[in-house]
């Protein structure tokens, strides 16, 4: 459990950590926004709208961080457009601005970019 977790007014002071192994070498996070090497991701999605993405070389599983020769791993900015509540019959649902189908994304990963949050991860 993090410090975050216990004090949710800390989340406005403190980035939640990211898990390395899932995001591209060198994802730095910050309260507000995303840096994947020299790039930030609310810059990114400004410039170009939503979707869009940025690439780097993936982290080598066990490694303390270090990049792959050979793999790549992406983060993608997204906008949400629509959320629809869980139910008895169907889990929480979440209509976003992207096809993500075909992508194997980390959803336990996702970020809030552009403003702090105090909502829990």
């Amino acid at each position: 459990m993090t410090l975050t977790a216990i004090l949710p007014s800390l989340r406005r002071s403190i980035p939640d950590p990211l898990a390395a192994a899932e995001w591209p070498t060198g994802t730095v996070a910050t309260t507000t926004d995303l840096r994947v090497g020299a790039v930030s991701l609310v810059a990114l999605a400004a410039e170009r709208g939503t979707p869009c993405a940025t690439t780097a070389a993936a982290v080598e599983r066990c490694s303390s961080g270090r990049a792959s020769r050979t793999a790549s791993a992406s983060a993608v900015v997204l906008r949400i457009l629509a959320v629809a509540p869980a139910t008895a019959d169907a889990p929480r649902a979440l209509l976003v601005d992207a096809d993500v189908a075909g992508l194997a994304c980390a959803w336990a990963e996702a970020r809030l970019i552009g403003r702090a949050s105090t909502a829990a991860a």
